[in-house]
């Protein structure tokens, strides 16, 4: 279980990270929809 625990927090970056792109590219998608609704 020790080395399961050192693994977490070794991903934590990664995860973190990838919670952040998908923010963006989720936070950018909506402010196109709501810019070009035409395109819809």
């Amino acid at each position: 279980m020790e080395g399961f625990h050192q693994d977490a927090i070794a991903m934590s970056p990664w995860l973190s990270l990838l919670c952040g792109v998908l923010v963006l590219v989720a936070a950018a998608y909506l402010l196109y929809v709501v810019l070009r609704p035409e395109s819809f």
